[in-house]
């Protein structure tokens, strides 16, 4: 799901604002907003099929009078309502101002495709390593006598404390762990996504599909960060993800009317 829409810093000084303020009033403006981010969550084409004008007034939270709302914003004069050949209102160019909004299904499905054929050369390439070793020591015992006594343990042995810690001196391994339930952006990942002019909105848009595809597919890993990094530079690698941010985290922003 989107979780945010884009918006012209101009937006408020434009003619066709102003016309919808001065006819009925700074609400029909912020409800013309809110419509826009109900579009993002639920229309993202921007098209209310199925939803007539009383409906698309409602999800605009529009209070005032009924009808009033809808009869502006299709106005010519103001026009940021369109009725298409079957009369379904959407808004006006939506998908070229909003075209990140538009795309986010086909960015999802593109992610799933794209991580499920990974996954499908990962464990491909995995059950080729075990078949080449498991016939590499069946070759290796047939070909080798045992041993005729076991080599004397070192003197001291380790301490089993010594063992768990990976030997005399040594660590132990991080623990690989499942997804977890909620994953947040630390201040390193967000210093990351800075120098790689990525915008912080879209890595937080990234998260709900990273952890369900491994959810599905069982994945563990002992560093979650690295494998979200890994993710997010993949979506980079096939264009689904484009950098358009300013270097700070923040986005560059784009006429939106």
């Amino acid at each position: 799901m989107n979780k945010d829409i884009r918006l012209a810093v101009n937006y408020l000084d434009h003619p066709k604002t102003k016309r919808l303020r001065r006819r009925l009033g700074a609400e029909a403006v912020l409800a013309h907003i809110a419509l826009m981010c109900f579009a993002a969550k639920y229309r993202i084409d921007g098209t209310f099929h199925g939803m007539d004008d009383a409906e698309v007034e409602e999800a605009a939270g529009w209070g005032g009078k009924p009808g009033a709302l809808v009869a502006a914003l299709t106005d010519p004069a103001i026009g940021l309502l369109d009725r298409d050949v079957g009369g379904a209102l959407a808004l006006h160019d939506w998908m070229e101002h909003n075209r990140y909004a538009a795309g986010a299904r086909e960015r999802s499905e593109l992610g799933r495709r794209g991580a499920d054929a990974r996954w499908n050369r990962r464990t491909e390439g995995g059950r080729h390593a075990v078949g080449n070793a498991g016939s590499n020591a069946e070759g290796n015992a047939e070909g080798n006598a045992p041993a005729p006594a076991p080599p004397p343990s070192p003197s001291p042995s380790p301490s089993p404390k010594g063992r768990e810690r990976g030997g005399a001196g040594g660590t132990r391994s991080p623990r690989k762990t499942p997804a977890p339930e909620t994953f947040h952006l630390t201040e390193r990942l967000k210093a990351w996504a800075a120098r790689k002019s990525l915008v912080i909105e879209d890595l937080e848009a990234e998260i709900d599909p990273f952890l369900a595809h491994h959810r599905a597919k069982g994945n563990t890993f002992a560093d979650w960060e690295a494998a979200f990094q890994t993710w997010v530079n993949n979506e980079l690698k096939w264009g689904r993800m484009q950098p358009r941010g300013d270097g700070s985290g923040r986005r560059t922003l784009e006429p939106a009317l």
